[in-house]
This record gives structure tokens, sequence and C-alpha cells, in this order.
């Protein structure tokens, strides 16, 4: 695993900076009326956590946490899905 901008892993600085531009584009096409959303699945299974989520306790933990309470299955290339709509 690399390292993004500030020490960040790639995946934690990729989505910073996608949360950075799902406002910044809200709040450039706020004025014309035009309302953008942005959703994230949570917790994505990566190989990266393979491991952790051998331990059902954890697993399940984790899971909780999320609104489906449960993981988003792998394979995402970009796990956010940008809405905009006026």
């Amino acid at each position: 695993m690399g390292l993004g901008a500030g020490g960040l892993s790639d995946v934690e600085a990729r989505d910073v900076g996608i949360g950075d531009a799902d406002q910044g584009v809200a709040l450039a096409w706020a004025e014309a009326g035009i309302r953008v959303n942005a959703v994230a699945p949570g917790y994505v299974e990566t190989a990266i956590n393979a491991a952790g989520r051998t331990d059902s306790a954890h697993y399940q933990r984790i899971a909780d946490r999320s609104a489906f309470k449960r993981w988003a299955a792998g394979g995402y290339r970009e796990p956010r899905c940008l809405s905009c709509k006026r």
C-alpha cells in the first residue's frame, strides 16, 4: 500500500479527495438550485481487510455501524455515487 496525501493511505486519500469534491460541487451549484448528494456504502470487503473479517465479532461490530448492517461487496472501483438534481 502506498502513501497518499499527508501520510494517508491511498484509499484514505482518495476518499478525502472525493468527499471534498462532493462538497465543492455542492457549493458551486447551490446558487443555481442544484442539489448534490454523495453516498458511500460504508465498509467494503477487500483483500486489505480479509484477515480482520475472519473474526466474526469484529466483522459484526463493523457491520452494525452501517445502515444495512452488512459490509458492501468488494469489486467497487469507486465506492461513492454522486447525484445532482435541480
